[in-house]
């Protein structure tokens, strides 16, 4: 058989390798678009978050501030040592509880790229049921 005939393994096999090289960057392609998405999408997310979060602590802690200056000049003739203890005490509980709850989020937390990873993997077992290798 001649280079060029159907049946043979010349321009019909390189065609073949042109074709799976062509699907394969174009898979690749695919797959590298998905993760600057995801990746522009968990910075912009990451970012409003900074902000709302830096706006919050600023506008609680003045109102902490305010809350603690009231309680501790109503009390400042009569208790004022229990006054400040109990003050004390309130913000470490509160600050114990914010600690506890941040390590459970970030133990739950879903994994960054978790569809980009999800969809390489359907690729690799993809390629694999192909090609006859198992995983």
């Amino acid at each position: 058989m001649t280079d060029g005939a159907p049946g043979g393994s010349g321009s019909g096999l390189r065609g073949a390798f042109a074709q799976l090289g062509a699907s394969l960057l174009a898979l690749l392609r695919t797959r590298l678009e998905l993760v600057a998405l995801e990746f522009d999408e968990e910075r912009e997310r990451t970012g409003e978050q900074l902000a709302l979060t830096l706006v919050a602590m600023l506008f609680f802690a003045f109102a902490v501030f305010g809350a603690t200056s009231f309680v501790v000049a109503w009390f400042w003739d009569t208790h004022r040592y229990v006054t400040l203890g109990a003050v004390t005490l309130v913000y470490l509980a509160i600050a114990c509880v914010a600690w506890w709850r941040l390590r459970e989020r970030r133990r739950n937390a879903p994994s960054p790229f978790a569809a980009t990873l999800a969809e390489l993997e359907r690729d690799r077992a993809w390629l694999a049921e192909r090609f006859g290798r198992e995983p």
